[in-house]
């Protein structure tokens, strides 16, 4: 086995014999048509025996032509134009490698083919539709070219003596010698093709070869594969033989059973769990709903506990209201009194003006009267006052007390406060109409 050095330099020294240009490859391709063609232009010209005429010489121009164009997609000119693209050709074949890298075990090589590979390389060097044409293109070129000669040298034959008869037919019997000519050239380039087509594509066989048998270490074989799949397979093999041994010895089942066994406990107490677990939170939830329930009754009753207080201070308002109406009436009949009792004064100070000792004892037992009915008259309205002023309180009380043992967890303490703090304020209002005295 080689090392991994020994084939990168294997790679690096691929293409190391490419040098030099395609220019005398070309010339030397070219050199069998050139001279041909060369040998019948002479002839035309008379430097030879060779009887050759104008006709045939342009035809045979326009055939040599076409091989110079041909000739570049011959096989042995493509052959030196790939030995002159080798010299990159280790980069792109070490990036080729690494592209279609495959590891089986402790080896690592391309999983792709190696004539993939010189397919790519290759097929942009040369046309192969012209190449696969030219062999067949120059016979078939030389017989057209025989046909048009011998219809170019063909006589009219008007002549009305045998003498001018025998010429026409020696003119055209040397047109038509004349005229294959031109067929036998096609002919020799279509031999002249082949020959060159197959030996560029033995040395281009060679050159691949040789490459190939240089880079088969870096490419998988499919008998390499074969093996390496079947080694891994035996490795595995005995891998589960090894682990169906063990599994099926008898204290590795006892465990197994044991742990089986354990985790179905773990598993019925997890249920288990899960169930109680369930239960509770259905029974919270439910007590959670009950208490609820309560609080919305409880807080329908807190409103109605609301709405009764309202009416009942709505009542209280009215009372006050009332009161206030008696109190301006009381009043008002005060000051009419008094009106009345001024004018009576006035008319007996008139009248008795000279008896003054004695309206003034009159106007003071009648003044102290006055007072006497007046503070009667207060008192009287202050005790009615506060006798419903108590009964309305003492109501009030009632109510509360009534609605909070009704509702039973609501602290009445506010409401009592509520109720005092109005009995203080009649107790004020009480005050003030006393201080009227």
């Amino acid at each position: 086995m080689e090392s991994a050095r020994e084939r990168v330099d294997i790679l690096n020294n691929i293409g190391d014999d490419s040098k030099g240009s395609c220019i005398l490859v070309y010339l030397q391709l070219i050199a069998i048509p050139l001279l041909v063609f060369g040998y019948f232009v002479l002839s035309f010209f008379g430097f030879t025996s060779l009887p050759v005429h104008k006709h045939s010489i342009i035809l045979m121009g326009i055939i040599f032509v076409t091989s110079l164009i041909f000739a570049r997609h011959n096989a042995f000119y493509a052959r030196c134009i790939f030995k002159l693209n080798m010299r990159g050709l280790n980069g792109r074949l070490k990036e080729y490698i690494m592209k279609n890298l495959l590891v089986i075990g402790k080896h690592k090589k391309s999983n792709s083919s190696f004539e993939i590979f010189m397919e790519e390389e290759t097929k942009h060097i040369r046309n192969s539709n012209y190449s696969s044409v030219a062999a067949s293109i120059f016979p078939t070129m030389g017989i057209l070219g025989t046909f048009i000669s011998i219809a170019i040298s063909m006589p009219n034959f008007s002549s009305s003596t045998t003498g001018e008869l025998e010429r026409e037919i020696a003119v055209l019997l040397s047109g038509v010698g004349t005229a294959f000519y031109v067929s036998i050239y096609g002919i020799l380039l279509s031999l002249w093709w082949i020959f060159y087509e197959k030996l560029g594509l033995s040395f281009f066989d060679k050159d691949v070869k040789r490459i190939k048998s240089n880079v088969r270490v870096f490419f998988w074989t499919k008998e390499e594969i074969e093996q390496a799949f079947l080694k891994e397979n035996i490795s595995h093999f005995q891998e589960i033989a090894s682990i169906v041994s063990s599994l099926s010895n008898e204290k590795f089942l006892d465990k197994l059973s044991t742990s089986i066994d354990n985790k179905f406990q773990v598993f019925d107490k997890m249920l288990k769990l899960e169930e109680d677990a369930i239960m509770l939170r259905s029974k919270h939830t439910q007590e959670s709903m009950n208490e609820l329930k309560e609080a919305q009754e409880k807080q329908s009753g807190i409103g109605e506990v609301c709405f009764d207080i309202l009416k009942t201070l709505d009542k209280f308002s009215k009372v006050l209201e009332e009161i206030e109406v008696k109190s301006f009436d009381n009043y008002n009949n005060i000051m009419v009194s008094q009106t009345s009792l001024n004018s009576t004064l006035k008319a007996l100070n008139s009248s008795l003006e000279g008896n003054v000792g004695k309206l003034a004892s009159v106007y003071e037992g009648f003044s102290s009267d006055l007072k006497s009915t007046q503070e009667k008259i207060l008192d009287n309205f202050s005790k009615t006052l506060d006798s419903s002023l108590d009964k309305y309180v003492q109501d009030t009380q009632n109510a509360v007390e009534e609605r909070y043992e009704r509702l039973g967890k609501i602290s009445v303490d506010s409401l009592k406060n509520e109720a005092l703090e109005i009995s203080k304020e009649s107790e004020d209002i009480i005050k003030s109409l006393k201080d009227i005295k």
